[in-house]
C-alpha cells in the first residue's frame, strides 16, 4: 500500500499514533516554545519545516501571535490536514509548496529568525541531510536559531539494543501490538536513518553554525539548537 509521507502511519492517524510511538513527544513541543520564548522572544519570521499536520504550530500562535508562520511539508496529505487545522489563523500563515527541507531552497527564503523541524530530517540520506542543514542555515537571518528534533543512533551495537528493546516496550506498553512493534524496529536505518550525537555536532559545525547543542536528549531521540 503506498503511504502518504514517510512516517509509519496515514497522515489522517499521525497525530492519534504518534504520541503511542514516541516517548515524551509532547515535550518536543514544549521544549521548543520554552527555548524560543528565552532566546528570541518576538520572533518576525518562523518557519517550521515538515510542520506535519501543524500541531506545532497551533501551540505556538498562542504564545506568538505576532510572528509571521510559514509551514512547509513534502506530503501533500500532511500539508491540507494542517492547512484545515489552522484556518483561523490565516493572517499569520503562509503554506508553501510540498518540500522537503532538502528542497526549500526553491522557495527562495530568507532572514528567518527561527526554522523548526521536528521528527523529519531522520528520514533523509546523508546527502539530503546535508542539503537540509545549509538550506536551514542560508534561509535563516544573522543570529537565527535551528531547533530540530529527531531519532538517534547509538555509540555501538549493544546499545542500539538496548535502546531499540526499551522503544519497544514503551510502544507495546502503550496499546501497539507485537507485529507492529516488531515492524518499527526493522525501519531503523531502513526507511529512516539515525545518526548519533556527535555526527549532528559534526554537521551543525560543517554548515557554519557558530553556537550550536543538545536541548534535549531520552531513549533514542534527541534535540539540537543551533545559532547562525
Amino acid at each position: 500500500m503506498s503511504k502518504d509521507n514517510s512516517t509509519p502511519f496515514d497522515a489522517t492517524e499521525y497525530d492519534s499514533k504518534v504520541f503511542n510511538t514516541i516517548p515524551f513527544y509532547e515535550n518536543f513541543f514544549s521544549e521548543t516554545i520554552d527555548f524560543i520564548n528565552n532566546t528570541i522572544p518576538f520572533p518576525k519570521k518562523w518557519l517550521d519545516t515538515g510542520c506535519g499536520t501543524g500541531s506545532l504550530v497551533e501551540r505556538a500562535i498562542k504564545q506568538f501571535p505576532d510572528s509571521q508562520f510559514i509551514l512547509s511539508d513534502p506530503s501533500k496529505n500532511m500539508l491540507e490536514l494542517a492547512q484545515s487545522r489552522l484556518a483561523k489563523h490565516t493572517n499569520n500563515i503562509t503554506f508553501l509548496d510540498p518540500y522537503g527541507t532538502e528542497d526549500i531552497d526553491k522557495a527562495n527564503l530568507n532572514n528567518i529568525d527561527i526554522i523548526t523541524a521536528i521528527q523529519c530530517h531522520c528520514y533523509l540520506d546523508k546527502d539530503a541531510r546535508i542539503k537540509a542543514i545549509n538550506n536551514c542555515y542560508n534561509a535563516l537571518c544573522d543570529g537565527g536559531i535551528l531547533i530540530y528534533f529527531e531519532n538517534i543512533d547509538t555509540h555501538d551495537d549493544i546499545s542500539r539494543k538496548i535502546a531499540l528493546n526499551r522503544w519497544g516496550q514503551f510502544q507495546l506498553t502503550n496499546g501497539r501490538s507485537f507485529q507492529d512493534v516488531t515492524e518499527h524496529k526493522e525501519r531503523f536505518g531502513t526507511a529512516y536513518f539515525p545518526i548519533s550525537i556527535e555526527d549532528h555536532f559534526s554537521l551543525l559545525k560543517n554548515s557554519g553554525f557558530e553556537a550550536f547543542d543538545l536541548l534535549w536528549y531520552s531513549h533514542m531521540q534527541a534535540g539540537f539548537f543551533a545559532i547562525k
